[in-house]
């Protein structure tokens, strides 16, 4: 059994339908990952290239993590991370991976390791607080829900789809940042918590800030501009 440390939640921000609440967790953290993407490299596999499966490795010196959701940006398309990975020093990997740009399947062998995550509402499966990683054509139709929502891109591809909502929050979004000693996020859409996740370190969650607050933003999108108040966070 996997203990969970105590947790404290702080009031909540809002942007819109979005709240989300600081998290700060007792005890020890992780320390010494690299958060960083500049030491990930990623590949198509040599020879046959596979929608489901990418080629990592770490050129760093010290372990790095890969989550699930994890956004890899090039190649015959772009994928997703369809888990959570730790890449020793050096070491190299097939990953499972999930593709979120249905209408592209030509370009180089080489990927880049974004700082882009996609959202919980892509991620999961259909049932509220589902952790199954949905499947490959439940992917393609949340990715076809912000196509018909927010306007067709050229491939239906969902890093467009992000790119486009930072775009339009960008200015309004400045105030969503982490506080001193935080170490997770809650996120509430519209009234409803939708996530939480919790890292080992504050830098942790400061490598992934940018991602975690853009997906949600693109999850939020579309929904009354409710608060989620902090009863139920």
């Amino acid at each position: 059994m996997t203990l969970i440390p105590q947790l404290h939640v702080g009031s909540g921000t809002r942007l819109g339908a979005l709240t989300l609440f600081p998290v700060w967790v007792e005890g020890a953290g992780t320390p010494g990952l690299n958060w960083g993407r500049s030491h990930l490299d990623v590949s198509e596999r040599a020879g046959s290239a596979s929608v489901e499966q990418l080629v990592v490795r770490n050129t760093g010196r010290a372990p790095l993590p890969i989550l699930d959701g994890d956004l890899f940006v090039g190649g015959q398309q772009n994928r997703m991370a369809a888990s959570a990975m730790l890449l020793d020093p050096t070491e190299s990997a097939v990953i499972q991976v999930r593709c979120v740009e249905q209408g592209r399947w030509a370009g180089t062998t080489g990927l880049e390791a974004s700082a882009l995550r996609a959202g919980h509402s892509v991620r999961y499966g259909s049932h509220a607080g589902s952790t199954r990683l949905a499947d490959q054509s439940e992917i393609w139709e949340r990715v076809q829900r912000f196509e018909r929502t927010h306007g067709a891109t050229l491939s239906s591809d969902l890093i467009t789809h992000l790119d486009r909502r930072r775009a339009s929050d960008a200015h309004d979004a400045k105030h969503l940042r982490p506080i001193e000693g935080q170490r997770g996020v809650m996120i509430g859409v519209s009234g409803r918590i939708l996530a939480c996740e919790v890292f080992g370190s504050s830098r942790g969650l400061r490598a992934r800030w940018r991602g975690i607050v853009d997906a949600a933003l693109l999850d939020a999108a579309g929904f009354p501009h409710l608060a989620t108040p902090s009863f139920k966070a």
